[in-house]
């Protein structure tokens, strides 16, 4: 089956599971077509599944410009129709609809949009976030016949509510699918306007393979607490910070948190570290491959998720697909993930006591860390297993 993808800027190293989806289906024997913006930073090129799969070599840039000559535009518009009229001269007459499309058909602006699609096949048209896949509209309007699929994640279930729904008006008419991460974004999808029939329940995954179970659970006084997520308001760093300083000095808990991950943030939480006293304690790693990851999940003891705002968050399921007990606010559907004193214990959000709580609820827990941790592990195994979850993506 051919399956594109249609994309905002890629590769990122933050998304994963856009990565994971490509690359089982490439496993699948599925051809792939990604149309995105190329991200220009060098680094994630290096990253090892875009090296191993060699991603570049399917990805078409998705990015066009109108030339302001009339003349210039004029004489282009016919290259790109003569070129693809053969193939595709039914979008090609669609996008010079003067009656139904006006001034945008005039003056070629629905011509050069549709036209870095011109000459590509695809039976699904596979978009992620909402607010990308507005800009697939387009396509599905031009009469490309494709099933047209769309995953919404947090950020564009936060814009929905901000908008009522309204951001997704011409969405909502024109999609075929909508797969929903979690039931909690089902509820919200439902309230912008999107039919039930619409919306089909698909979690995103992790590669269970990958993120094994770790085989030592440490039994000594210093515990090694992690986070994984940008440096950003709604990870809600501050109230973690201030939570993990809280068992340093009023507890007297030998602690290490490490942070891994980058963000607009970090100077602010540099400054709340050293205004703590805790910078021995609190280690701002950077962002790091996956590989190390999962190197740094394996030496740690306890997964925490201090968010005011999340979804479905894939760094959870990493952490209790390895057998880290965790600690995680109730937001989004943390709670699809994290099974209250079971796999780990769930504090409420943007409260830094109910945080202090939980940590020393699960420290003192420390005998039975490994029996949470199986139970974690064994619930991600079975529900959130992506080589499982690629193979339904393309029967729906």
């Amino acid at each position: 089956m051919k399956v594109a993808f249609f994309l905002d800027k890629f590769p990122t190293i933050s998304e994963t599971f856009i990565r994971n989806q490509i690359t089982g289906l490439i496993d699948l024997g599925h051809e792939i077509t990604i149309f995105c913006h190329p991200n220009e930073d060098p680094d994630v090129w290096e990253l090892e599944d875009v090296k191993n799969y060699q991603l570049r070599q399917y990805i078409v840039d998705r990015s066009f410009s109108i030339p302001m000559n009339k003349f210039k535009r004029l004489f282009i518009g016919i290259q790109i129709i003569a070129k693809y009229w053969s193939v595709n001269y039914r979008q090609l007459i669609e996008s010079c609809n003067f009656f139904k499309y006006g001034k945008k058909s005039v003056d070629l602006t629905f011509l050069f949009r549709i036209s870095p699609f011109l000459g590509h096949s695809f039976d699904i048209l596979q978009c992620h976030f909402g607010h990308v896949a507005n800009q697939a509209v387009i396509l599905k309007q031009m009469k490309f016949d494709f099933k047209f699929q769309v995953m919404f994640h947090g950020f564009d279930i936060r814009l929905g509510v901000a908008s009522g729904g309204e951001v997704y008006r011409d969405l909502i008419s024109n999609v075929d699918r909508v797969l929903s991460i979690s039931f909690y974004n089902r509820k919200n999808l439902i309230d912008f306007g999107f039919s039930e029939h619409q919306i089909i329940h698909h979690p995103v995954g992790v590669d269970v393979n990958i993120f094994s179970k770790k085989n030592k659970y440490h039994q000594k006084d210093e515990i090694n607490i992690l986070s994984i997520g940008r440096l950003v308001e709604e990870k809600d760093y501050d109230s973690g910070i201030k939570a993990v300083s809280e068992l340093v000095q009023e507890y007297g808990y030998d602690v290490t948190y490490n942070i891994i991950g980058e963000g607009v943030q970090r100077a602010d939480l540099l400054s709340l570290v050293n205004e703590l006293g805790i910078e021995d304690r609190v280690h701002f790693l950077g962002a790091k491959d996956r590989n190390e990851i999962i190197r740094l999940l394996h030496m740690s003891d306890i997964f925490y998720l201090p968010s005011k705002a999340e979804a479905l968050p894939v760094v959870l399921m990493e952490a209790l697909a390895v057998g880290l007990p965790v600690v995680a606010t109730d937001v989004g559907s943390v709670k699809e993930l994290v099974v209250d004193g079971v796999s780990g214990f769930l504090a409420e959000s943007q409260d830094i006591n109910s945080l202090i709580c939980q940590l020393n609820k699960l420290i003192e827990a420390k005998a039975d860390w490994e029996i949470m941790g199986e139970k974690g592990s064994h619930h991600i195994f079975s529900n959130y297993n992506i080589n499982e979850l690629n193979k339904k993506l393309i029967s729906y």
